[in-house]
């Protein structure tokens, strides 16, 4: 996985789900404070391929689709917003036919 920021204090922790699903924590490593506007990153996850992805505010507790797209073999998000508390990406593994 590659994250692309001007910030240069992004983190993140993947987990491997057993039905095949992927979790993906992201945020800011620094002083956490309210309100935080958040910084854009760009993340390229190498040799997936944009499949249906979750984004989850664990503060807030929303929920939404994030728009992905598939770039040489790679799955693409552009333009998230990471905060400086985790916010979860819900990769769904893609259903066979």
């Amino acid at each position: 996985m590659e994250i692309a920021s001007e910030e240069t204090n992004i983190r993140n922790y993947s987990f491997s789900l057993s039905n095949g699903d992927n979790l993906i924590a992201l945020w800011t490593d620094g002083v956490a404070v309210d309100m935080d506007p958040g910084v854009k990153v760009n993340v390229t996850i190498h040799g997936m391929h944009a499949q249906n992805v979750t984004g989850i505010d664990i503060l807030y507790g929303y929920k939404q689709p994030l728009v992905v797209s598939n770039v040489d073999g790679n799955m693409i998000i552009n333009s998230l917003i990471v905060r400086d508390y985790p916010l979860i990406l819900h990769i769904t593994k893609p259903s066979s036919s």
